[in-house]
């Protein structure tokens, strides 16, 4: 038998496949999509990557309107670079996929990337694939790329001809764990050769042996290579150089994950090492605090505190991100028809966590604001001191905690469901304080805040909350707390904040109601949003994924320190 080289055996495999008729493409298509939908590793997966098939690739587009009904993320490759880098993009509508480089169909710039997890199921496209898994691709290496950081499961789709003995295996190739055709799914290990069919015959009877030469060395088995290849994507050639640069290296930088003995590969977060780089930050601060803070000039040391912790690692982030990462953040100008909303959103804010308060025993008479349970507001009574302190305690922290917990972690985390952007977000919020006692407020002021982003669509608006309610601590809860606590009328006081409280929510949630009908009335995007409603158990292990990365360990880990130890 002759030895065919890779190029020789995709001309002879793309050969097989060109002689079938479409109609038993089209049928085998719908075979193999039934044993996809059928197999416990599709009803184990959370997530399916899959891609967009030329006319003679196996369809798969049952599988993903199947996996969007249940509520699974569906995500398609975009190329990175030329050099074999590729990405996976949510795509949750056909819409989204947009003709790309030689005619296939890739997900849209508006498409946010998905985040790498272990309940994830690769279908991997392939020319042919052997019985140990190896499968010939289109010469390009993007998939084995792609596949050497994986963490999920993996499968090869292909025709019956595509069933091969043996198949060359470079070192850089990855293998699949299973293999789909139409007459089942298959361990790669194990699998069952078919007899001497076509496939079959182009490795050991070498019957397309004379056709195949002829056809690698044609001009036209170039082009045919370079229009066929999946793994060719290219960008768009009229794409923005300075952000396709900067989103190239984020999405490199995000796949090249680290093997961590026993544990294994754990998802990397960039936007929770932000997070944690603040909390190491603050720490340090505290040190700061007690060893060289010029108490007659405390606010002007805590502005520039502020600065060190979250602006300088918030624009390093924005950075490393690029210029296009800025859109996802949400820096809309707030609007005439918010005002509302905003006010509302605020007076919640004030009564909720008040009420919190004296739920959880946390007010005392004639307390001061203490900002990250470490600084402690004094007012001196001049017009300068008046104006550091609302820049130090109510301005700076209404700017830096919503850009990044709001603007930052949402638009890390919404993609996954919105519900998991509140809770994440929420959570990591609420630990920034280091206050254990006091974490049901921050944790209720982390979801309120939330809310307004999605209801406002603008970080402003929840800057703006954000600064009223730090107001209110400055100026107003001192004497809310020391009514509440010296006089006798304690109950009437509470049922007035009680209904003050429900209220300002029937208005706050009024408001959002009609801001989503305008939405709607205008055709607003909402790409970020799931193509289905993610179930309550869905939504819990997103969250609960979020948590096991290094960087939100490490977070969990100094905040239950501090606190132990405080």
């Amino acid at each position: 038998m002759k030895h065919m080289t890779k190029k020789e055996l995709r001309a002879a495999f793309k050969a097989a496949r060109a002689d079938m008729l479409q109609e038993e493409r089209a049928a085998q298509s719908r075979e193999i999509c039934t044993q996809i939908l059928q197999s416990p590793m599709y009803a184990d997966a959370a997530c399916v990557l899959l891609y967009a098939a030329t006319d003679e690739e196996i369809d798969l587009g049952a599988v993903a309107e199947d996996a969007r009904a249940r509520g699974k993320t569906v995500a398609y490759p975009r190329c990175l670079d030329k050099a074999g880098h590729m990405a996976f993009f949510v795509v949750d509508t056909p819409a989204r996929l947009i003709e790309g480089s030689f005619g296939i169909l890739e997900p849209s710039e508006d498409c946010l990337p998905w985040q790498p997890s272990a309940d994830a199921l690769c279908i991997v496209p392939a020319l042919a694939v052997d019985v140990f898994g190896n499968r010939l691709g289109y010469g390009k290496g993007y998939y084995d790329r792609f596949l050497a950081d994986f963490m999920g499961t993996t499968a090869c789709a292909v025709y019956d001809c595509g069933i091969a003995e043996s198949l060359p295996a470079d070192r850089d190739d990855v293998p699949v764990s299973y293999v789909v055709t139409a007459k089942g799914i298959q361990p790669a290990a194990v699998l069952e050769t078919v007899g001497q069919d076509a496939a079959q015959a182009v490795i050991d009877d070498a019957v397309y042996l004379s056709d195949a030469d002829d056809y690698a060395a044609s001009d036209d088995y170039e082009a045919a290579d370079a229009y066929e290849s999946d793994d060719g994507y290219e960008p768009d050639a009229d794409a923005d150089a300075d952000d396709t640069e900067q989103d190239v290296r984020h999405e490199r930088f995000l796949y090249r994950r680290k093997r961590i003995p026993v544990i294994g590969k754990l998802p990397f977060e960039p936007s929770l090492v932000l997070v944690l780089g603040t909390f190491v930050l603050l720490l340090l601060s505290r040190l700061l605090d007690v060893l060289v803070l010029d108490r007659d000039n405390e606010s002007l040391a805590v502005v520039l505190l502020q600065i060190l912790i979250f602006v300088v690692p918030g624009y390093l982030f924005l950075r490393y991100r690029g210029k296009s990462y800025i859109k996802k953040m949400r820096l809309r100008a707030p609007g005439f028809d918010h005002i509302l909303l905003i006010a509302s959103a605020a007076g919640v804010l004030i009564t909720g966590c008040f009420l919190l308060s004296v739920l959880m025993g946390n007010l005392s008479a004639g307390q001061s604001f203490v900002l990250y349970d470490t600084f402690t507001s004094h007012q001196d009574g001049t017009t300068l001191g008046v104006i550091y302190l609302i820049l130090a305690y109510a301005i700076l922290p209404a700017v830096c905690e919503e850009t990044i917990f709001r603007g930052i972690l949402c638009a890390e985390f919404e993609h996954r469901g919105v519900a998991c952007a509140v809770i994440v977000s929420s959570i990591l919020f609420s630990m920034l304080h280091f206050n254990l006692p006091a974490i049901p407020v921050y944790l209720f002021a982390g979801v309120i805040l939330s809310l307004v982003l999605y209801a406002t669509r603008s970080v402003f608006c929840t800057i703006i909350v954000h600064f009223l309610y730090n107001l209110f601590c400055l100026f107003g809860q001192s004497g809310f707390a020391d009514f509440y606590v010296t006089q006798s009328a304690t109950t009437l006081f509470l049922i007035l904040m009680i209904a003050a409280l429900l209220l300002c929510l029937a208005i706050f949630f009024g408001e959002s109601s009609r801001l989503y009908r305008a939405y709607a009335k205008e055709g607003a995007s909402d790409a970020y949003r799931p193509a289905t409603k993610p179930t309550a158990a869905k939504i819990a292990k997103s969250t609960a994924l979020a948590f096991t990365s290094p960087a939100a360990i490490l977070c969990i880990v100094l905040y239950l320190i501090v606190c132990i130890l405080r």
